[in-house]
Parts: structure tokens; C-alpha cells; sequence
């Protein structure tokens, strides 16, 4: 395992343990504009069962359909707790992006971390930026609700899996800012001069992605061999990812390759800076669908900007969150600017705790 030039081997830390199994049952609510009220009380009495509670159907915004919905589930016993902000991804084209937060909190919650997953709009109900707009949006939500909900706002992350790491990545780096697609400037000048100015309410702490897109533009020539042949075959396109109708031009709202100039402005790539928050990169190297170098570039940005990061590499492991339940082997682990206790042999959500643990402050 390789951890930014120094090689070593790891040993596990200890990590808090509140419950096992940690599965969440929490039932439905009924999903009804809630943004700018108290969240519902946390609940039902059974989930302290399995180690969490959990209060799900909030609203952090009226957007169309399931878009706007968070689901909060967090540990048994006294918190603030801190929070993981998650969305999964669905290549903008469901909104339902909060569908996996109780596998997600069985993971992590075990930990002492509370998990709020949202959904954001698809590319059929908003075009970019809407998604980073709502993600933003849904921070600000936890942020201002994190007294009733017993969470940390001061330890707050951003994450998410695929698009949804996508919309984590350009949540955290951006806060929403400076993406008026009505005013696109020219390539390089993305940040404006002094960063993004993101107000406090939306700035989180950390960022977790797993297998995000990170530069649209150079993803067809990262693909591995005959990966754009079935990517276009399963999808009925013909130019992979730069193809007019990608998932990536849906959400972009015009073909990739039709306006570089808003297709680099939505690359998370783009955004990198000295004050960007920490973050935490995981990719398989057998992805099908996101190339690795993705990752891998974006981890080297971070650490040329002095960002503090670890990128895990994880050699069997596709384009889901199957590599978070053991069994795939050792990761090659790159890290800057993080002690090598940071850093597991092996990706889990135990690494992922790890990480946290360090980055975040208090």
C-alpha cells in the first residue's frame, strides 16, 4: 500500500462502536413541504434495536417530485453528533438520491456518525446548476436544523456516490457560487479571483466521494480499452461520455462538447483551491462506467493546491458501493497533508470514520 511516497504497513485503530447491525426501520413519512419548520421528532422506538434512530420525509426545499427530501438517521445516546450529508447517484436522471442512507448508516453510524441523505433534482426537472444548488441547499437544511436533529454542525460532510459524488464535490468546493451559466468565464478563471464566497451556512468540512466524474472533457480518453464500445452499446449512444445525449449533456442542459466553457465551468476539477475542504476520494480500478483517472487527477489537484487528502484505489472493485463490505483486499492508498493514521489497508466505512476522525475539527 503506497501512501503518497511513503510505504509502511497499517494498523487498525480503534473506533467508536454504538451499536451492532445498526439497520434503520424507520417508516415513511409522509413526504409534504416541511423547509423553514422544525423537523419531525426523531423515531420510531424500535430502530434502538439496531443501534440508530432515525427521522426520515423532511423537506429542505419544494422542488418537484421526490427532489428536496432528506432522511436523517443518527446514534443511539447523547450527541451533537457529526454528520455525513449523502446523495447517491443515478447519472442525474432519478431524484431519489437519499433511496440508500440506510445502508449507508449501517456503515456509519456504528462510528458515531449521524447520516442525512437528500435527493436533488434529475436533468429532466432542472438543468446544471441546479443539482449543486439544491445539494448546497440541503446543507444549509441540516446545518440550521442540526440543534433538534442532536447533529455537529460544526463537523459537517458532504458525499455522495457517482453523480451524487459529483454533486458532493461541487456542493464543497463551490457552495453554489459563481456557476450563472448566463455569465460563463473563459476557461481557467472559474474561481474568481479570492475563491468562491461561500457563506457559512453552506461551507462544510469535509468532502467523501466515491467514483465521481470529475472533468467531463477527459473522460472518453480515460476510458480502458472497449469500455467506451459498451458504455455507447448499453446506452444506445454513440461518443460515450461526450456524446450529445450523455447523461452528462442531459444534466448539462446542451451537449457537452457544444459549450466548453460551462462544461469546464461544471467540473469539479475546476474548483480546486488551497481553502477547498478536505477531502476523501474512492475508486475502483475495474469502473466500467467513470474512468479511475477521475479520481485520481482530481486527488492529485487537491494535493497540488496543498488540500488536505487520501485517495483509495481499490483494484477489484466497479462502479457501486459493494467494496464497502469487505472481502476486496488490500487498496493502494495515496495521502497528503494526513497522518498515516488516517489512512486503513483496506477501504470501509471504518476507513472512512478514520478519515473523519482526523480531518475534521474538534
Amino acid at each position: 500500500m503506497a501512501t503518497s511516497g511513503r510505504r509502511g504497513r497499517l494498523t487498525r485503530r480503534a473506533v467508536l462502536g454504538l451499536g451492532a447491525g445498526a439497520l434503520a426501520l424507520g417508516g415513511g413519512a409522509a413526504v409534504a413541504n416541511l423547509a423553514g419548520v422544525p423537523p419531525a421528532p426523531v423515531g420510531p422506538d424500535v430502530n434502538a434495536l439496531f443501534g440508530m434512530r432515525s427521522s426520515t420525509g423532511h423537506r429542505y426545499a419544494d422542488l418537484p417530485g421526490r427532489a428536496g427530501r432528506v432522511d436523517v438517521y443518527r446514534p443511539q445516546g447523547p450527541g451533537p453528533f457529526p454528520v455525513v450529508v449523502w446523495n447517491a447517484g443515478s447519472g442525474w436522471r432519478d431524484d431519489r438520491g437519499y433511496h440508500d442512507g440506510q445502508a449507508v448508516a449501517r456503515g456509519l453510524v456504528p462510528h458515531g456518525y449521524a447520516v442525512a441523505a437528500f435527493s436533488v433534482r434529475s436533468s429532466k426537472q432542472g438543468r446544471f446548476p441546479a443539482q449543486v444548488e439544491d445539494a448546497t441547499a440541503a446543507v444549509r437544511w441540516v446545518r440550521a436544523h442540526a440543534v433538534e436533529l442532536d447533529l455537529d454542525a460544526s463537523r459537517l460532510t458532504v458525499a455522495g456516490t457517482s453523480s451524487g459524488g459529483w454533486n458532493a464535490l461541487m456542493a464543497g468546493l463551490t457552495g453554489g457560487r459563481d456557476l450563472d451559466r448566463a455569465h460563463v468565464p473563459p476557461p481557467g478563471r472559474e474561481v474568481p479571483p479570492g475563491g468562491h464566497a461561500i457563506p457559512e451556512e453552506d461551507r462544510v468540512q469535509a468532502i467523501l466521494d466515491f467514483f465521481a466524474p470529475t472533468d467531463f472533457l477527459a473522460m472518453n480518453a480515460q476510458m480502458s480499452p472497449g469500455a467506451c464500445a459498451d458504455y455507447n452499446r448499453q446506452r444506445r449512444l454513440e461518443h460515450c461520455h461526450l456524446d450529445d445525449h450523455s447523461t452528462k449533456s442531459a444534466m448539462l442542459g446542451v451537449p457537452v462538447l457544444a459549450s466548453y466553457g460551462l462544461t469546464r465551468l461544471a467540473s469539479p476539477i475546476a474548483h480546486v483551491r488551497p481553502d477547498s475542504p478536505p477531502m476523501m476520494i474512492v475508486h475502483g480500478l475495474k469502473d466500467p462506467t467513470v474512468p479511475w483517472r477521475q479520481s485520481l487527477e482530481l486527488y492529485e489537484a487537491a494535493e497540488a493546491a496543498g488540500v488536505r487528502a487520501a485517495f483509495y484505489s481499490v483494484a477489484d472493485a466497479g462502479h457501486d458501493l459493494g467494496m464497502m463490505g469487505g472481502g476486496w483486499g488490500s487498496a493502494e492508498v495515496l495521502r497528503s497533508g494526513v497522518p498515516l493514521s488516517a489512512v486503513h489497508a483496506t477501504i470501509s466505512w471504518a476507513a472512512v470514520a478514520a478519515f473523519l476522525d482526523t480531518v475534521l475539527p474538534g
